[in-house]
């Protein structure tokens, strides 16, 4: 009797880097629970846990398109529109953590260079800047929100700095003898209007960032495995 089964998805290149590591050094070195029996056991550890904490920032930065659109609390404590904004402030920072820790794993690598017996560093070098000037061009779009300074990408999307006024104008609407219904209008459409800008432009950025997972992962792999020795064919460059 023949049984229907799902198809195994398919293993993706930073999965592959992951899994390098596991595959040619000591397990329990990798975790922390065995003390490393050379220099290269004890960097292979290091880069394994800076490969893993990027997977988890790229993993978060990828669910913002979810946190816009989705993530917001039921108290009345918080405006939506506060909500929207806080996404906001948070996507540029994790951003920046992205980028900061993808330089920090190739200078590391770069400064480590001469720790390991090889015949051409220079060559391993041009590649090393090869692959940071690349992924500095990957992540441009999206650090460059950052970059400006934060109120001025707020200032160009006015809509939801103007709902976070109108909030707080409605706290004393019955003061001011203000219509609150119609300020409840206003605020609800200048927040949804924000709330669908952000998560098409995270949408949109997430395409980029795959991109540049497919790029780096690879390209560090290759070298990471040829400079200690290992087999290197299981990183495929396109």
């Amino acid at each position: 009797m023949r049984h229907n089964s799902l198809p195994m998805p398919e293993i993706t290149k930073f999965q592959i880097l992951t899994n390098y590591f596991p595959n040619n050094f000591p397990l329990d070195v990798l975790l922390g629970n065995m003390k490393p029996k050379s220099w290269q056991e004890k960097r292979a550890k290091f880069y394994f846990e800076k490969i893993l904490e990027l997977d988890s920032v790229l993993r978060k930065i990828g669910r913002y398109p979810l946190y816009f659109l989705e993530f917001y609390p039921t108290s009345e404590a918080i405006s939506k529109s506060e909500a929207v904004e806080y996404h906001w402030y948070s996507y540029m920072q994790d951003i920046y953590i992205l980028k900061e820790r993808i330089m920090g794993i190739i200078g590391s690598l770069k400064n480590d260079l001469s720790r390991y017996n090889l015949a051409n560093p220079n060559d391993a070098n041009r590649l090393l800047d090869h692959l940071k000037n690349n992924v500095m061009s990957g992540l441009k779009e999206a650090t460059k929100f950052r970059d400006k300074h934060t109120h001025e990408r707020t200032a160009r999307n006015f809509d939801i700095t103007r709902a976070n006024a109108l909030s707080l104008i409605k706290k004393n609407a019955q003061e001011l003898s203000l219509d609150i219904k119609k300020l409840d209008g206003k605020i609800e459409e200048l927040t949804e209007k924000s709330k669908i800008e952000y998560a098409d432009m995270a949408y949109r950025n997430n395409g980029e960032m795959e991109k540049l997972k497919d790029f780096f992962a690879p390209r560090f792999g290759h070298l990471f495995a040829s400079i200690n020795g290992h087999d290197h064919s299981v990183f495929k460059i396109d």
